[in-house]
């Protein structure tokens, strides 16, 4: 079955459905947190990021590799879904085994005990979430946003009501491992029941795919990995040579104007490469999706950055108490590392959908060098100093960014 061109209009109508889908979870998200976080301490979420860095690394081979070839592809067919589906979930058995057996060993590198069952717990979630990695790739392909929407509008509220209860009744860093697991149920049965695969074809593998599956898969999941490195080596390293109850403070700090960039990531994931994937093969029209898009996020996310940032102090003070004004200055200098983050993410998108993807790998690869050379240059000084470096790491990748699109498509900020 061939895709037609997402039509302006349809842009309009996905990007209303992601927003709310975006915004709903976040905020819900955000209301769940901010009680928790009065309930549970900064060392208890010091212990949930360092769970959660293992399970989204082993997660980066079960939702950003495979399913992103269903949305690549201009034909697509029953057996091209199917194969991904099968492999997929294979490839997450395999890597629930392996956590299984590893999670010792990255106890150990913590000095934590506790890490043990808590990964192993968290591992089941990497099979639900490689069954509905397939399935939330073809609702993005056929623009069936407001399911999506519906899915989460009842997975969240019903696994924070959960945790939520769990936390009051003392059950501590669980009742967040809990929340974790009932919410990736909740959305893998979800959208089974509720996506209807009506493409052409058979329910059958077939062996021709996984060539071209793999070749493209593969390379997205390289960039995708860079990335991850790039964004969680400060928690892995913060987690080991500082301590827990600092990463608390670096991870919320870090969390709640990530709220708004989760936002600005999903919709541009979900929303802006199938719509510039159907522009590859026109270069004019494609930069001008490229300029109102960016235009358009910028737009909406600069003012509530700052006005978030100008407001943290009392913020923290207020909702959170002040056992987390450790997380101040971080959340202050997050909100202007994300000022960077509209036009970064959509030229990646952009690269992607043209089919670009080793200069959108080296994109990944010179971020996660200057990541790593500033996380080691300023990790003695203290969370605030880590901050600092990613800020000056945006603006320079900004700049590399701004190369690049003129260089391969011809766009300039400057341009009219």
């Amino acid at each position: 079955m061939e895709v037609k061109c997402v039509s302006g209009n349809q842009v309009v109508k996905n990007s209303f459905w992601k927003l709310c889908e975006s915004i709903g979870v976040q905020v819900i998200l955000l209301i769940v947190t901010l009680v928790l976080a009065r309930i549970i301490g900064p060392e208890e979420y010091g212990l949930i990021a360092l769970v959660l860095v293992s399970i989204n690394f082993v997660n980066l081979f079960v939702t950003s590799s495979l399913s992103t070839y269903l949305i690549y592809i201009t034909n697509i067919r029953k057996q091209d879904f199917f194969t991904c589906l099968v492999i997929n979930i294979l490839i997450a058995l395999l890597l629930v085994i392996v956590l299984y057996f590893v999670a010792p060993a990255i106890a150990d590198f913590y000095g934590s005990e506790k890490l043990v069952d808590l990964i192993r717990a968290m591992s089941i979630t990497v099979l639900f979430t490689s069954l509905s990695s397939v399935y939330n790739a073809y609702a993005v392909k056929m623009s069936q946003h407001k399911r999506l929407f519906i899915r989460n509008m009842i997975s969240i509220p019903i696994s924070g009501a959960i945790a939520l209860i769990m936390a009051l009744t003392g059950f501590g860093i669980w009742s967040l491992i809990t929340q974790q697991i009932i919410y990736n149920v909740l959305l893998a049965v979800i959208i089974v029941l509720t996506i209807k695969i009506d493409i052409d074809g058979s329910w059958s593998l077939d062996c021709k795919v996984f060539k071209p599956m793999f070749a493209y898969g593969g390379a997205t999941l390289l960039t995708t990995f860079i990335a991850f490195v790039s964004d969680n080596i400060n928690d892995l390293f913060i987690g080991k040579k500082i301590d827990a109850i600092n990463l608390g403070y670096y991870n919320r700090g870090n969390a709640f104007p990530g709220v708004i960039a989760n936002v600005l990531n999903n919709l541009a994931i979900s929303v802006f490469f199938p719509a510039f994937s159907s522009y590859k093969n026109d270069n004019s029209d494609l930069k001008v999706k490229f300029r109102k898009s960016t235009m358009v996020l910028y737009y909406v996310c600069f003012p509530i950055f700052m006005g978030l940032s100008v407001c943290s102090e009392a913020f923290v003070n207020s909702i959170l108490t002040d056992k987390w004004v450790g997380a101040i200055p971080v959340i202050q200098l997050t909100c202007l590392y994300y000022c960077a983050m509209p036009f970064l993410q959509i030229s990646s998108q952009v690269f992607l959908a043209i089919g670009k993807l080793k200069i959108r790998a080296v994109g990944e690869v010179v971020k996660m060098v200057l990541t790593i050379i500033f996380l080691f240059s300023f990790i003695d000084y203290g969370i605030t100093a880590i901050a600092v470096s990613r800020v000056i790491l945006a603006f320079l990748m900004v700049l590399f960014s701004c190369t690049i699109s003129y260089y391969y498509i011809r766009y300039s900020l400057s341009r009219k």
